[in-house]
């Protein structure tokens, strides 16, 4: 039989290049790819065939490989939300996010604040010259989710801090981030580990020191923030923004918004970590920033999502903090003269830096929190915030006010402030609280 009347195997892949003939043998050379034209001519005309499809067949499986492949990417792309911001329901996100918790890669663990920055400086390739929009959440990730697709798209805004103050679902968090598409890229996400409560000082000022803009916006979790917004408000040395004077309740709820430079924020150690109640902390703030040319911040720039809060108990809160600070020492000086505060954590960096990944930090030292300083002093800054919101919230006369017992003032205040007595007349329940106190 001639050689060329054999049966070819099948093509082979020998060092990147294909092979058609026979399988080499012992002391045979494997044949080289193609096949010479006076070996074809002396094939019959079906083996000739079947030798010059083999190339075609392999293309034509190229070609379809590539179909499916555009195919896919056809469907990815029609499966991506609109521009417009849209508002996933709570049980929607909670689908969504059920699976992305596990982390993917390895860890870099207990890293410096300053290695952070470095790490971020160059794989974010991070300019200082910048704008950063700050934000600290605790299980507000369905607000969030919202907010994050306006901060986005804020223009000449360079990076996105958030951090998550140990929320329960911090899943939401994560698959929120990863969901934008910017996780690790714009958007810098940095999870606090084992806080048991919210204390928005901490985070807040945690969130600065790890940003690089040499402005800071800093917004809530439920701030909506215009495209233009930078646009509107110029940034010069020495100024910063804040909205001074609200119109509205809307408004009133902006009012922890504020635009101003890194390093004069740094200069006034950020937010009084002493203060773990709500409230005060953005006044007592502004109030160290005063010696700098503040400006009105433009309320049509911003928005917030509409939610209910129980703002009896958060105006009792805001004047406790005042009462207590006006009897303590000042934040600046407390900072100058301990080496100890603030907060300081141990940085982790995890997930993929090639795809996504997002930065956990455990808290090393946190300072004595103010009510737990002025000891007795407390429970007397209480009655005091409690006696001031009666009177000016609510309109009680201080004469009333003045002669109630420490037990009926906060009687008085848990009536006029509950949900449950929305139309219980403040003037009848301060009269009720005068005849108890009269008859006890």
């Amino acid at each position: 039989m001639s050689t060329y009347s054999r049966r070819l195997s099948p093509r082979r892949v020998e060092d990147g290049g294909l092979s058609v003939g026979p399988e080499p043998g012992p002391g045979r050379k494997s044949a080289s790819v193609g096949i010479s034209m006076p070996r074809l001519e002396k094939l019959d005309k079906k083996s000739r065939f079947n030798a010059l499809q083999l190339p075609s067949s392999f293309l034509l499986a190229i070609v379809g490989f590539g179909a499916v492949c555009v195919l896919f990417v056809l469907a990815v792309v029609s499966l991506q939300q609109p521009a417009a911001v849209k508002r996933r329901t709570a049980a929607e996100l909670e689908t969504i996010n059920r699976t992305v918790e596990a982390a993917e890669g390895p860890k870099v663990v207990d890293v410096e604040l300053d290695e952070l920055r470095g790490f971020l400086d160059s794989h974010l390739r991070r300019k200082r010259l910048s704008i950063s929009i700050v934000a600290a959440c605790h299980n507000r990730a369905h607000d969030m989710d919202v907010s994050l697709q306006t901060w986005l798209r804020v223009k000449n805004v360079d990076e996105i801090i958030l951090v998550d103050w140990s929320s329960s679902n911090r899943a939401s968090f994560l698959g929120s981030s990863r969901r934008s598409g910017e996780l690790g890229k714009k958007l810098v996400l940095v999870r606090v580990e084992d806080q048991k409560e919210w204390v928005l000082t901490r985070a807040y000022n945690l969130a600065i020191k790890v940003a690089s803009g040499s402005w800071i916006l800093k917004v809530d979790c439920d701030t909506l923030v215009h495209p233009d917004f930078v646009d509107r408000h110029p940034i010069q040395k020495g100024a910063f923004y804040s909205l001074k004077f609200p119109r509205n309740s809307n408004e009133a709820r902006l009012s922890g918004v504020l635009f101003a430079g890194r390093d004069d924020l740094l200069n006034v150690h950020g937010y009084d970590e002493r203060l773990v109640r709500y409230g005060y902390e953005e006044k007592d703030l502004l109030r160290r920033l005063s010696l700098l040319d503040g400006r009105d911040l433009d309320p049509e720039y911003i928005s917030h999502i509409p939610h209910s809060d129980p703002t009896g108990t958060t105006d009792v809160s805001s004047e406790v903090n005042k009462a207590v600070l006006e009897s303590s020492k000042k934040w600046t000086e407390v900072v100058a003269s301990d080496v100890d505060v603030p907060s300081s954590y141990k940085y982790t960096i995890e997930g993929d830096p090639k795809r996504a990944w997002w930065v956990s930090a455990e808290v090393q030292y946190t300072p004595h929190a103010l009510e737990d300083v002025v000891g007795a002093n407390n429970e007397s800054a209480l009655v005091v915030a409690s006696k001031r919101v009666l009177h000016d919230k609510y309109s009680v006369p201080w004469d009333v006010v003045s002669n109630l017992s420490t037990e009926n003032l906060f009687d008085l205040l848990l009536m006029v402030c509950s949900p449950i007595l929305p139309g219980l007349s403040i003037r009848a329940a301060a009269a009720t609280a005068e005849r108890t106190e009269i008859i006890d």
